[in-house]
């Protein structure tokens, strides 16, 4: 319908005479671009039309042309083609030779498309290198005038900027129509129009395309560039007209004897997946021999295909199922052909905007399956996933390339620093070991920094062989004396390159060496001791319990080598005093450091916390970390918060742990491993070692949080809790191929596992002995080095390794009944220990001595280990007292001091000891260590039980509570039961009423026939597991009640009985009703007490 109109209209030159406004021109724009240009049907205006429509631009300078001008006569512009169906649309662009007759006698393509259809856009592109500058004052807001036709040359360089007055790029409608009006063959429109022919190029529009073909078919030799035909050639494909854009390319070949156009056309064939037209191309460049021009990459516009990587997973699938070569091995294809592949998918392994986990992998495997991988190819991609942030998968590709077949893989130096400092972060022994190994490997070095970062890894796991050799070496090259008789200060070292050794043996719990590696800094390499050896001999002596020790070593660090203590000195100070409870003496240090003028830290405040929670004041420690968050500290908070975490967790509380991670989130408190285990924990304690395995599985990868021995730990305690014993050796199983090595923690666990799995399938623990003695053997202090460990005693750290495996083996063989064995196991123990620990019994072998000597009826001496245990555990829960130096007590409270501290040197001793006992008896026990009697409780009332020494007992239980220990539900219980079957009827009822009826909620039986909930809440469930959960279980139930049948059955003889009946229904009422309101099941256990 167009047409037919167009048609009617008649020639004439009335538009040249009568201006027409421009808000036509501007409506002429918005109909279509190429409209008014249209070239494919040739529309015959009306001279009136045609002045309206074209506006006062074309009037001046239209006497100059001439009909012969291709800039007037020639319609380059956009045919319409959104009349014409998609498909005719394609046909027709495929076929170049297809057009209307021009005036200047030649012919030019259909410029038909569909709406809206793009191919290879060039917006990335950078502006065209004719877009330069004008003078500094000129504005793109200022208009520019009209310029006339240049007939002659400037002065100045003939430039769009000078000629046309653009400055700017995306300007194309102004630029063509500009251009349009010079003259054509002029000297300035010779001189831009491969300018004009590159800005085109740049735009996104066919339009522009159009033209910049129009203008390349029409230049003269200024076109013969490589860099104007690789434009052309992509101008082309844009275009879809492969053919003439291949042509170009095999010209450019021959006469620029270069590959300009070759990763376009390259482009198009991989968009379209033509694989052997590709490889193709790409032969036929490899195979010409006058490649003397410039080099293009054949595979550099590969980035601009959006799903790069599933192309390339596409060749490798074409690739493989080529014809094949037969080798020795397996059958391969064509080396050329997988060479070619191998390019195309190096092209997309190391394209960081087209990365993914789902297709790197993949790709990478191909290439090492035709092994044609190389060192740059892993040192690329590793470089690049690095600067994604891709740690992990960095490290596992170092590891892939270690593991690789190919002979003489140098990895570079560069690569290896960086996957260093992964390892480094991540405190990844193992990774450090690897790459150490390929350091020395490669006959590389390491730098000084690197050197020191590995030594301070290798004992922060307590690997002291190790340590000692690095440090030789270190010692070597950068701490060599110029004369061992010298005394002048060593000045190529300080004492903190000696820290390394120090730490390793603090970590390890050897005090003894770490003091005579703190000496050797001064007698041996001349240095003067910094406080960083100072703070971690002070640890030394902290993790083993030698309280003297430390404070005199700090005495000595202040006043005797004048050193200013920093927060790590009353950092480990407070944590001293906060595993032992001692809340008074961290609040006491922590207001100290202000004298010495150390600058609080979050270590200080963590620290602050975790004294806190010992007491079980969560309340407060939670405050605390809030008032923290205001505070500005150069360290991490992260510490303190995860400690609030595993307080709640060990209270089996979900919904705390929950509340404080989310208020974590909130905070901007990051995440870091502890976090996780701390809610891994969480899972653990309420039975779900499923969701605790997926969080280490799935989540922590995601949050690019590394995972340790001690996360597989709390996985492997989780399904024991739940006696899923073969989980756990499979968990195990899948630490080890992770490549993270076993600790006391995880062999604990793998030992409990072992036991109780030997006991299901053959009835004793001895198919278990054999991991039993090989821990044994192979017990190495490294395997305590971690400083959170899951199952280990809080023993000092020099002895909690053995403490923990033999306390546990002698309780299984005297529950086992093997006495002899058990007894074996002791004298084992005793001997592994210290000549200076030997008289100290470590408190879980006491109790699993007090089990032993019940097995065997030795009561005496279960009574004298009973006593022994109260002692030691009453000396453990006392307050350290502080140096001089560290406490802010007044003058008077001094003097009071010394002067008791010379009466009791005066005495001899005697008095010193009452003195103590007084101490001991005033001071109350602090809430850390108010359960620390029950299971040596438990043993003992069973031995006074088996004697009939109830009054013994009753004594015993109202003198530790008056003590301020505290008894577990399971005590309390078995106390009622024992006083029931001694007749102690009144006191049973008693103590059931008033300390275990208040938490009791009723018979479920009961629960169901009514209209609540049969089960409890969850959360009170959960809290029932706890050991201060106090309530009266079915057995103590049962017991009563037979007591409560014999005083009913004496009541009728007795007036004391009745009495004490009456006395009970108004005293102990909910007990009573208790009784009264059970439900007879006939269960074993009741026909065993009830008869």
């Amino acid at each position: 319908m167009l047409e037919r109109t167009a048609g009617c209209l008649e020639t004439g030159s009335l538009r040249r005479l009568l201006p027409g406004p421009k808000h036509l021109a501007k409506s002429r724009r918005a109909l279509h671009s190429g409209f008014w240009t249209h070239g494919a049907i040739e529309l015959e205006l009306s001279p009136l039309w045609q002045l309206m429509l074209q506006g006062p631009d074309s009037i001046e300078g239209s006497s100059s042309r001439s009909p012969n001008d291709g800039t007037v006569s020639e319609n380059p512009g956009l045919f319409l083609d959104f009349l014409y169906p998609a498909s005719t649309l394609k046909f027709l662009r495929q076929y170049p030779g297809l057009g209307v007759d021009r005036q200047d006698g030649k012919r030019t393509r259909l410029g038909l498309r569909s709406p809206g259809y793009r191919l290879y856009t060039s917006s990335a592109k950078k502006p065209s290198l004719a877009l330069v500058p004008v003078d500094a004052e000129t504005k793109e807001s200022i208009e520019i005038k009209k310029r006339p036709i240049i007939h002659e040359p400037p002065d100045d360089a003939a430039t769009i900027a000078t000629v046309l007055g653009i400055t700017t790029s995306s300007r194309y409608e102004e630029v063509w129509r500009k251009y349009r009006r010079l003259e054509f063959g002029s000297w300035a429109e010779e001189r831009i129009r491969i300018q004009v022919l590159e800005y085109m190029a740049a735009s996104n529009r066919i339009v522009d395309a159009e033209r910049a073909t129009s203008l390349f078919e029409r230049s003269d030799e200024r076109r013969e560039k490589p860099e104007i035909y690789e434009i052309v050639i992509r101008t082309y494909l844009r275009l879809q007209n492969f053919t003439r854009a291949n042509e170009l390319y095999h010209y450019s070949l021959e006469k620029f004897n270069t590959t300009a156009g070759g990763s376009d056309i390259m482009l198009h064939f991989m968009t379209n997946n033509l694989w052997s037209q590709a490889f193709t191309l790409w032969t036929e460049v490899q195979l010409h021999e006058n490649l003397t021009g410039p080099r293009y990459d054949m595979f550099k516009s590969l980035h601009h295909i959006e799903d790069l990587p599933n192309k390339a997973l596409l060749l490798a699938k074409y690739v493989n199922k080529s014809p094949r070569l037969s080798s020795e091995v397996e059958t391969l294809p064509s080396e050329a052909l997988t060479k070619f592949a191998t390019a195309v998918i190096t092209s997309a392994l190391l394209s960081a905007k087209h990365f993914s986990y789902a297709t790197f992998w993949p790709l990478l495997r191909h290439i090492q399956g035709w092994g044609t991988e190389t060192v740059p190819l892993y040192t690329q991609a590793t470089n690049m996933l690095l600067s994604l942030g891709q740690l992990k998968a960095a490290t596992v590709l170092y590891r892939q390339a270690r593991e690789s077949p190919i002979k003489n893989l140098l990895l570079p130096r560069s690569m290896l620093q960086s996957i260093l400092q992964i390892f480094f972060k991540n405190h990844d022994l193992v990774g450090v070991q690897e790459v150490f190994a390929d350091i020395f490997r490669f006959n590389q070095t390491l730098d000084r920094a690197s050197h020191r970062r590995c030594m301070d890894e290798f004992a922060r796991h307590g690997d002291a062989d190790t340590v000692h050799a690095l440090f030789e070496q270190f010692a070597e090259k950068y701490m060599r004396l110029e004369s061992e008789s010298a005394t002048s200060p060593n000045p190529l070292a300080s004492a903190d390159d000696m820290a390394p050794l120090l730490h390793v043996h603090a970590r390890r719990g050897e005090p003894k060496i770490v003091l005579e590696v703190f000496k050797n800094i001064r007698k041996k390499y001349r240095l003067k001791p910094t406080i960083t050896c100072c703070n971690i001999l002070i640890s030394a002596y902290a993790q083993v319990g030698q309280i003297d020790d430390a404070f005199e070593t700090f005495e000595s660090t202040v006043n005797k080598r004048k050193l200013q203590p920093d927060d790590y000195t009353f950092g480990t100070l407070m944590g001293m005093c906060a595993s032992r409870g001692d809340l008074e003496n961290t609040i006491e240090l922590y207001r100290v450091s202000a004298t010495y003028g150390v600058e609080k830290s979050a270590a200080m405040v963590s620290t602050l916390v975790t004294a806190y929670l010992a007491g079980d004041r969560l309340e407060e420690a939670e405050t605390i970390c809030e008032e923290a968050v205001k505070l500005k500290f150069s360290d991490s908070r992260t510490r303190m918060w995860n400690s609030l975490l595993v307080a709640w967790a060990m209270r089996y509380d979900l919904v705390n742990v929950n509340r404080i991670l989310q208020r974590m989130s909130k905070l901007d408190i990051e995440h870091d491993g502890d976090t996780y285990a701390a809610l891994m924990q969480a899972l653990a304690m309420v039975k779900q070692p499923e969701r605790a395995w997926q969080i280490l599985a799935e989540v922590m990868p995601e949050a690019g949080i590394p995972a340790t021995s001690l996360h597989y730990a709390i996985v492997m305690g989780g399904y024991l809790a739940t006696n899923s014993y073969k989980e756990v050796f499979v968990i195990q199983d899948r630490m080890l191929e992770q490549k993270r090595m076993k600790t006391a923690s995880t062999k604990f666990l793998e030992l409990r596992a072992a036991i109780h799995a030997a006991r299901l399938t053959w009835g004793d623990p001895h198919g278990a002995m054999e991991i039993f003695e090989q821990v044994v053997q192979t017990m190495n202090p490294r395997d305590i080095s971690d400083k959170v460990r899951k199952g280990i005693q809080h023993e000092p750290l020099d002895i909690a390794f053995p403490t923990t495996f033999f306390g546990y083996i002698i309780f299984v063989l005297s529950k086992n009944m093997e006495i002899t064995s058990a007894k074996d196991m002791h004298q084992r123990f005793l001997r592994l220990l210290p000549a200076d620990r030997r008289d100290t019994q470590p408190g879980n072998v006491t109790t699993a001595l007090m089990s032993l000597k019940l097995q065997e009826l030795d009561y005496d001496a279960v009574e004298d280990l009973w006593h022994q245990f109260v002692s030691d555990t009453r000396k453990r829960a006392q307050s350290l007292r502080l140096s001089k130096s560290l406490s802010r007590t007044n003058d008077s409270e001094k003097a009071e001091v010394v002067e008791s501290d010379v009466g009791n040197v005066s005495e001899e001793g005697v008095l010193e000891d009452t003195k103590v006992d007084q101490q001991e008896s005033k001071e109350p026990i602090k809430a850390a260590h108010r359960l620390a009697l029950t299971k040596a409780l438990h043993f003992y009332m069973m031995a006074l039980a088996r004697q009939g020494k109830i009054n013994v007992m009753i004594r015993t239980v109202n003198e530790i509570t008056d003590m301020g220990f505290q008894l577990s539900n399971q005590n309390w219980n078995e106390y009622i039961q024992h006083l029931t079957k001694f007749r102690h009827f009144k006191l049973a009822f008693k103590i059931c009423e008033t300390v275990l009826m208040d938490h009791w909620k009723g018979w479920a039986k009961l629960r169901a026939l009514t209209s609540e909930k049969n089960r409890l809440p969850l959360e009170i469930r959960r809290k029932g597991k706890l050991l201060t959960s106090l309530r009266p279980d079915y057995r103590t139930f049962l017991y009563l009640t037979k007591g409560f049948l014999n005083i009913q059955a004496m009541a009728a003889e007795s007036r004391a009985n009745r009495l004490l009946l009456n006395d009970l229904e108004h005293d102990c009422s909910r007990t009573l009703n208790a009784i009264k309101t059970m439900v007879r099941t006939g269960d074993s256990l009741e026909r065993e007490i009830l008869g």
